[in-house]
């Protein structure tokens, strides 16, 4: 899995979810007393699933344009850099930017839908703590995307290659997108309120997609395979499966 599909948002998710895989159900807790907190935990994403539904073959559709767009404007570029390491460490940084890029793409039509996720996560009361906590970092999560300037992976490709891509002229990934100690913070909270929600009574893939709504497997945009061909000291073909 390549670092950057996100808190960036699989990979964040899964590594989360491994490094933290521990049992949070406290002793002697049965059903009957957690799935209050549970369904109202996911009661309070309904508008939001609501909108991910309607909005879903745009938000693809979104995505799906920007990466061929992209990718049209990767083969009209010539990353001729005479080092394997150094053509791969450029290719590896506008993937990176590049994911960013679409997610925040196929995330556009539902902007508002997203703010106003946050506003109900940060006055979400569900009765576990564990739960309330795991709302307040998914609002911080959807407040960091939505402050994210718009990115523009073309122009960005294009201006580095026209500064030699050199290190100072590097592309930023924003921080929401990468592995930021706040970020791996918010991570752990949400794998530990995935276990919470399991231990409830939801599916696996249920309580999965709960804890971490809108950056589950579920939502757009969906995994897909490049293949990136760079002439330099011959040619390397990077096959990245993204997911």
């Amino acid at each position: 899995m390549h670092t950057m599909e996100r808190l960036s948002r699989h990979a964040v998710a899964a590594a989360a979810a491994l490094l933290f895989a521990v049992s949070v159900a406290p002793a002697g807790a049965s059903a009957s007393t957690t799935a209050a907190p549970a369904k109202r935990f996911v009661d309070s994403q309904m508008p939001l699933r609501v909108a991910i539904n309607a909005k879903r073959t745009t938000m693809q559709t979104r995505a799906d344009r920007l990466t061929k767009v992209y990718f049209a404007c990767r083969r009209a570029v010539d990353i001729d850099l005479g080092s394997l390491d150094r053509t791969l460490s450029v290719t590896s940084r506008m993937l990176d930017y590049f994911l960013s890029d679409r997610e925040q793409e196929a995330l556009n039509p539902i902007r508002s839908h997203l703010a106003a996720q946050a506003d109900r996560y940060e006055r979400l009361s569900t009765g576990d703590r564990l739960l309330d906590r795991a709302a307040r970092a998914q609002a911080r999560s959807l407040r960091r995307i939505l402050a994210v300037a718009e990115l523009d992976s073309c122009a960005t490709l294009q201006d580095w290659a026209q500064n030699g891509f050199t290190d100072a002229h590097a592309p930023e990934i924003p921080s929401v997108f990468t592995w930021s100690a706040e970020t791996l913070s918010d991570g752990r909270v949400l794998a530990l309120a995935a276990k919470r929600l399991r231990a409830d009574g939801l599916s696996a893939k249920a309580a999965s997609r709960a804890a971490y709504l809108p950056f589950d497997d579920e939502t757009p945009p969906n995994e897909f395979s490049v293949e990136v061909h760079a002439e330099g000291s011959g040619e390397v073909s990077l096959d990245t499966e993204l997911g």
